[in-house]
């Protein structure tokens, strides 16, 4: 007899029916490439239509766990401990498209396992995700709108290093630095040549804003930082697999379908968001950074999406029901983002609180 939970399985010793779905999944995993397991692992996804399958039943029932230790409606801290002005919203939400991702884990029966939680289990979204995926949108909805005014650019540009940190590629003039530095152009070796007049004012007036706020001399280093906004983690309540089938441009025949674990369609989960100003700041950009942040959120979630091939559509959501968090008010509660529009524009005009009709 073996204790070797993956000898056992490879040796036939171990039966896969007495197995959950999570438990199964790892046994399969050194199969990959055969075809009775791939049948054996598709078939945790066979439903009738009217039961869940097995891998949700499994799925569902770790989600109740993380329901009941806190982790998929995380509970608001007190703000009142908390820098002056900090807010926290969070929402529940359901997908309205397939969300996909890339696993951590390479050691999978499927070529395109979705990312899920090291420890649970279930498909998630982590917070580092949230965080990329929302700058990025902010960055379509506030930043590209005045790319032709610098100082304007420079000043929002400020706004998003405070609110979600120090840019990738900080000085070293590559990555999301380099493209927000060079609107001019997008060849790959255009920052080393580049001589634009308005890429030139981009860059110089960004940098003294930032040794403004910091105050640091010419040469002194500009410091890096994690940003005032703070990201939890997603946890979805279901799984399933999508098929995308490349087509010949010839032919137009499918040619190889490729699958994809997913949480699909009607899969639910929640969105938490803590901002935390980082030194002093004043309400009416505190308000600012929050209204910011909800346009950002809503173009991430009904339009621009948040998963991988967001472009093809996936990863976008519709919310259920949130709640906004400010200090010294009560909570406040919203079940669309309209609603969620206008709490953020009462508060904007100091006006009291307001319930989402």
């Amino acid at each position: 007899m073996s204790y070797d939970f993956y000898v056992a399985a490879d040796a036939g010793g171990l039966s896969l029916g007495g197995l959950d779905a999570h438990a199964r999944v790892q046994a399969l995993k050194p199969k990959r490439g055969d075809t009775a397991a791939r049948a054996s692992y598709e078939q945790l996804f066979e439903t009738d239509g009217q039961q869940a399958s097995s891998y949700d039943k499994a799925i569902s029932a770790t989600s109740e766990l993380l329901r009941n230790v806190g982790l998929v409606l995380p509970t608001p801290p007190d703000l009142d401990r908390l820098t002056r002005y900090s807010f926290f919203f969070q929402f529940q939400f359901t997908l309205e498209s397939p969300y996909i991702s890339r696993d951590d884990d390479a050691f999978h029966i499927m070529d395109n396992p979705v990312r899920k939680d090291k420890v649970f289990q279930v498909p998630t979204v982590s917070a580092a995700s949230w965080k990329g995926n929302l700058r990025w949108t902010a960055m379509k909805t506030d930043l590209e709108p005045v790319r032709d005014n610098p100082e304007q650019f420079a000043r929002r540009r400020l706004r998003h290093t405070l609110l979600f940190g120090t840019e990738k590629g900080f000085e070293t003039s590559r990555d999301w630095e380099r493209f927000l530095d060079h609107r001019c152009a997008t060849e790959a070796d255009h920052a080393e040549r580049c001589r634009d007049e308005a890429c030139r004012k981009v860059h110089d007036s960004y940098r003294s804003l930032l040794r403004q706020e910091f105050r640091r001399s010419g040469g002194q280093a500009l410091p890096h930082l994690a940003g005032s906004l703070h990201f939890y983690p997603t946890f979805f309540d279901k799984i399933g697999l999508e098929v995308i089938n490349p087509h010949d441009r010839r032919t137009r025949a499918g040619r190889q379908p490729i699958f994809f674990e997913c949480a699909p369609v009607t899969a639910k989960g929640t969105f938490s968001l803590l901002y935390v100003p980082l030194g002093q700041v004043t309400r009416v950009e505190a308000l600012q950074d929050l209204a910011t942040v909800e346009k950002a959120v809503s173009e991430m979630m009904l339009t621009y999406g948040f998963s991988a091939k967001k472009s093809s559509g996936f990863g976008t959501a519709m919310v259920k029901a949130g709640k906004l968090v400010l200090p010294g008010s009560p909570e406040q509660r919203f079940k669309t983002f309209t609603g969620l529009q206008d709490l953020v524009r009462l508060a904007r005009q100091g006006q009291g609180t307001a319930e989402d009709s």
